[in-house]
């Protein structure tokens, strides 16, 4: 059974290009896809982690060049088991995120494709996380928390995290789209 008013697949489309300037220049580029029904936050959300960082909120200190999800109810990003190849600088990638939530309310990162506008080259990336207990790969999920009092809302986004040094960069983002099926 579905959760009432809850959607139950997202997927994120959008093309992002960041200048040969700043192509090194970045501590992560992040985006997400958001949902609150009823006070519960159903969070989606990516990070291409450039320079990692010291955090061990969950899990181990993230090393240079990983994705990462967010981990709404522990407020940390979980690092998912992929390598990060980091954007070229002067071309434009097409983005794809794909995300759903079960029955029981529990967020799922299905797939990330990064594809390579000039070339035609995707590249899926299928998340997990490393099961210490069993010394195996598990696809990510994490459950939302509740939130009394927060209305229900809907948004996409995307962020810029800047270096230790403040160098300020930029990228374009065009062609936004967030489909989504109740």
């Amino acid at each position: 059974m579905l959760l009432p008013g809850v959607n139950h697949y997202f997927k994120y489309d959008f093309d992002l290009y960041l200048e040969s300037a700043y192509a090194d220049i970045p501590q992560a580029l992040e985006w997400e896809v958001q949902q609150t029904v009823n006070g519960t936050v159903y969070n989606m959300a990516w990070q291409a982690t450039y320079d990692g960082d010291g955090s061990t909120k969950c899990g181990p200190t993230a090393p240079p060049n990983v994705w990462r999800v967010f981990d709404y109810q522990r407020q940390c990003w979980q690092q998912v088991g992929l390598a990060l190849s980091r954007f070229e600088g002067n071309t434009w990638y097409h983005i794809g995120q794909e995300n759903h939530i079960d029955s029981t309310g529990t967020v799922w990162h299905d797939a990330l494709t990064i594809t390579n506008n000039s070339t035609g080259e995707a590249i899926r990336l299928d998340p997990s996380v490393l099961n210490a207990s069993l010394n195996a790969w598990q696809s990510i999920s994490h459950v939302p928390p509740f939130y009394a009092g927060r209305s229900n809302e809907f948004h996409n986004a995307v962020q810029l995290d800047i270096n230790g040094s403040g160098t300020a960069y930029r990228i374009f983002v065009d062609d936004m789209l967030v489909t989504f099926i109740p």
